[in-house]
């Protein structure tokens, strides 16, 4: 049972009504001056909120600040908007103005049931104190185990439950008070003991659920509830998972202590974190940090590990900050950036596998086998010129693969590779020529020599066309991705039997490509940057309609067009600025037509 489903995320639940979110966006530190000045001067807040407003602050920078995505992003990537608009100083103050007058409200409403609670305990408090003082002297002459029973049962105290009344919860505090009094030598006794061993002792009769009726079980709560209230949040949930495994049944008695203990710990930081905002703000960096960290060292290849409430098990004040910040709706989430680092890592993680997996082919030619069946090949076909090895090959390939050559076993497909590298030694001279030719005249003359349209690089589909095949596929993979990409249209329109190979080799190298970015987080910032100034560029010298999207954009920049769609692109950060661009030029655009 892991902390998704334990008695923390249920006590938070509860006291925060909120549930951790799912995935998208990447942190980069957030405006924390700005935005915690106006929590603590909300009335300037307001003010600069309307004045913001007033000024088309936003609509300046094409940002709709209504939306809750568009906000989400501003405060995961506000260097991206400043980048996009040098000149708006006003853009990050205007949001943490926007920012704090939002959560004012939920703030407020926190504050009012917090007092209500805190009105409500001191009443109970007071109650209590009055049962305690007169039930002292009524039951005198009892001992703790007969008291707790005999008082329960004459003072009509149930269970306590949400639907209880004030007088009830007093009453039960108050026979709880005295029985704590009377049962002190035996709970000192129990005190002696650590948590292992205390366990271990829980009575049989505590495993029911009306454990809370009987005086030993009582006892027990009281020394476990002592205990764990000296642990550490953390030291609570992995004591929590040690007794919540599948295995280890935990006992009523030993849940209900855990779950008293961690909700004073829960409470306490929530209180902390909801009424001082630079300390929220410096939670959140440090939770995010410690569990991109974790999740970098661990290996996402269980189900469980690919949701963020798993990590929140090494460090559960972090879950207190997310859902404190969740409860505020302030538009940081702390979830949704660590999802996104999980999937980065699961990404990562099939990608290197894939690297250390060898393709069947190219172990094979580089095999001791192929190399003993080249060698015999290299002696038997030594003066054979490349242009009769065609025919020569398909009269002996059949034959070849039968006699597996002479008495040895060898495999089919191992006789193909070797007969491939005696032809390629065959043919270089030839390659070597061609080589200094353009990829325009090689194309040009492909056509000549595979006129069939049935070209393939295998061997047997032709020669001459082979060559051309190999060249023009050098001549490609010599070209960068940025290159290639310009000429997309061209090779996969024009010439659809060239667009194959160009295909393969652009693939191939954008793979690689994102393999390097993939272990570069600043390569992978840089070519996002790059890629949205280059669409701001585009975008201020284009006439925009209101029909047009991003996509007709992208596609007329080699950069963005690149990481357009790879997995390891955050494509909602490409296309929320994308759009705040096309709304920006629209807002000027309609200024212009105002001012004429």
């Amino acid at each position: 049972m892991r902390l998704r489903t334990s008695a923390i995320l249920a006590l938070s639940a509860l006291s925060l009504g909120a549930c951790i979110s799912q995935p998208s966006s990447i942190p980069i530190t957030p405006p924390v001056k700005d935005r915690v000045y106006y929590f603590q001067h909300l009335d300037e807040a307001k003010a600069k909120k309307e004045q913001c407003l007033k000024d088309d602050v936003f609509k300046k920078a094409g940002v709709d600040i209504e939306n809750t995505d568009g906000r989400q992003m501003i405060a995961a990537y506000p260097d991206d908007l400043l980048m996009l608009n040098p000149d708006n100083a006003e853009l990050l103050p205007c949001f943490s103005a926007w920012t704090a007058v939002d959560s004012a409200e939920p703030l407020h409403e926190w504050q009012k049931e917090n007092a209500e609670k805190e009105a409500l305990n001191q009443k109970i408090e007071k109650q209590a104190m009055q049962f305690k003082t007169e039930w002292e002297k009524k039951y005198a002459d009892e001992d703790w185990k007969t008291f707790y029973s005999k008082a329960l049962h004459q003072e009509s105290v149930h269970s306590i439950t949400a639907d209880s009344s004030l007088e009830e919860r007093a009453k039960r505090e108050a026979i709880d008070r005295i029985f704590a009094d009377k049962a002190e030598p035996f709970l000192n006794e129990l005190k002696t003991k650590n948590i292992e061993t205390l366990t271990k002792e829980i009575p049989q009769s505590c495993q029911k659920e009306a454990w809370d009726h009987i005086p030993l079980c009582k006892a027990y709560y009281h020394v476990l509830k002592e205990k764990f209230s000296e642990k550490t949040l953390f030291e609570l949930v992995q004591i929590e998972l040690k007794y919540s495994d599948g295995e280890h049944m935990p006992a009523p008695i030993l849940t209900a202590a855990y779950r008293a203990a961690t909700e004073v710990d829960w409470k306490n930081i929530e209180k902390t974190l909801m009424s001082d905002h630079s300390k929220l703000d410096a939670e959140y960096r440090q939770c995010f940090k410690q569990l991109k960290d974790k999740v970098a060292v661990t290996q996402v290849d269980e189900s469980e590990h690919e949701d963020s409430s798993y990590y929140y098990v090494f460090y559960p004040e972090c879950a207190i900050a997310n859902q404190v910040m969740e409860r505020l709706e302030l538009p940081i989430n702390l979830s949704k950036a660590v999802d996104r680092e999980i999937l980065v890592k699961r990404i990562k993680q099939n990608w290197e596998k894939e690297e250390g997996e060898q393709p069947e082919w190219e172990r094979l030619e580089k095999s001791p086998e192929v190399a003993k069946i080249k060698e015999i090949l290299v002696q038997k076909y030594a003066q054979i010129p490349w242009q009769d090895f065609e025919s020569i090959m398909k009269k002996d390939h059949s034959r070849m693969v039968a006699d597996a050559l002479g008495t040895e076993k060898w495999k089919p497909v191992s006789i193909d590779i070797a007969l491939g590298q005696v032809l390629a030694d065959k043919i270089k001279s030839a390659e070597d020529e061609l080589q200094k030719k353009s990829i325009d005249k090689l194309i040009a003359e492909e056509a000549e020599h595979c006129s069939s349209g049935k070209a393939s690089i295998n061997w047997v589909k032709g020669v001459s066309c082979q060559m051309y095949f190999r060249v023009l596929f050098k001549k490609f993979q010599d070209q960068t991705v940025e290159e290639l990409l310009i000429s997309k249209e061209k090779y996969e329109e024009e010439f659809p039997r060239i667009g194959m190979l160009y295909r393969s080799v652009l693939d191939e190298k954008k793979k690689k490509q994102y393999i390097e970015w993939m272990r570069d987080n600043a390569k992978q910032e840089a070519v996002y940057r790059q890629c949205l100034k280059n669409i701001s560029g585009i975008i201020q010298e284009s006439d925009v309609s209101e029909e047009d999207n991003g996509f007709s954009y992208v596609s007329r920049d080699p950069v963005c067009k690149n990481i357009k769609g790879s997995v390891f692109f955050d494509g909602e950060r490409i296309d929320f600025f994308i759009d705040t661009l096309l709304n920006k030029k629209r807002f000027q655009q309609e200024s212009a037509i105002k001012q004429n």
